[in-house]
């Protein structure tokens, strides 16, 4: 589903798409996806919407890349949290501790990406970006439980039902939380979900 950049593609010219991202999030962030246009965009950055237009293919195309770079954002943030810890299971309740802390300190990217993802493009144009991001994070899951069976730390659990499950859950807490971050109690609901994960994965 990512995109691949034309190979020829130079410092600047990336320098400027990153630009042009990071303004696209900003505005998506303070009026919406349907309230921003292009011009508006190319406004804040100070170019035309031609330079907007050579880099991206349509607001639709813009709205997909901005979907893109705040998973990419959001994959990092774990990544870096998770490859600090030793086992498979460390890694596991590491992963949810940290998919949940990074809708704490972002929660503006997250509202934006639902909004966004809910906005753009036709009906299975909106499915398959969902498919790719579950892909991406079933992914993810599946190996961190397979290195935790390999060196014993996680029980002979389906490694791909249990990914389903855990990620049905932590997209459905990231939301909540997103939504209703005075209402829900974060620390709590942590611990709820590293019971359910323990129970689950015991060797």
């Amino acid at each position: 589903m990512e995109k691949t950049l034309k190979k020829e593609a130079t410092f600047i010219e990336l320098a400027r798409r990153q630009q042009i991202l990071d303004a696209a999030l900003k505005l998506f962030a303070e009026k919406g996806f349907h309230q921003t246009s292009l011009a508006e965009i190319a406004g804040e950055l100070g170019i035309s919407k031609g330079v907007i237009s050579y880099h991206f293919d349509g607001k639709a195309d813009l709205g997909q890349e901005v979907i893109q770079y705040i998973v990419r954002m959001l994959s990092k943030y774990v990544q870096q949290r998770v490859s600090r810890k030793e086992t498979g299971r460390e890694k596991l309740l590491e992963f949810v501790d940290a998919c949940i802390d990074y809708i704490g300190e972002n929660r503006s990217s997250y509202l934006t990406y639902i909004d966004t993802m809910g906005c753009f493009g036709t009906v299975d144009e909106k499915r398959e970006m969902m498919a790719w991001v579950n892909r991406n994070t079933r992914e993810i899951i599946i190996g961190i439980i397979k290195s935790g069976r390999r060196d014993g730390s996680i029980g002979k659990v389906n490694a791909k039902n249990a990914a389903d499950v855990l990620q049905g859950i932590l997209d459905g807490m990231m939301e909540v939380i997103a939504a209703e971050p005075e209402v829900v109690n974060v620390n709590g609901c942590k611990r709820i979900i590293e019971q359910m994960i323990t129970g689950l994965i015991r060797p």
